[in-house]
């Protein structure tokens, strides 16, 4: 958790983070779990509110991004 100043007014940021240092998650952005590969890629990222949805990334084995 940090404190973000933004627009003159200062909000909390929520943040979560694996061992590894990947983001897992994050509450100012509805950004609900971040699912990563044995590469530290990105595979699924979810999404609640406004924008609610899941985004899945698909990689070749040398970790170049297919879709």
């Amino acid at each position: 958790m940090s404190l973000v100043l933004q627009n003159n007014i200062f909000k909390v940021s929520i943040t979560d983070y694996d061992p590894d240092g990947n983001l897992t998650s994050d509450k100012n952005k509805n950004i609900t779990s971040i699912l990563y590969n044995h590469l530290n890629m990105p595979t699924k990222i979810t999404v609640t509110g406004s924008n609610a949805g899941t985004l899945d990334y698909v990689y070749t084995a040398d970790g170049i991004k297919l879709q």
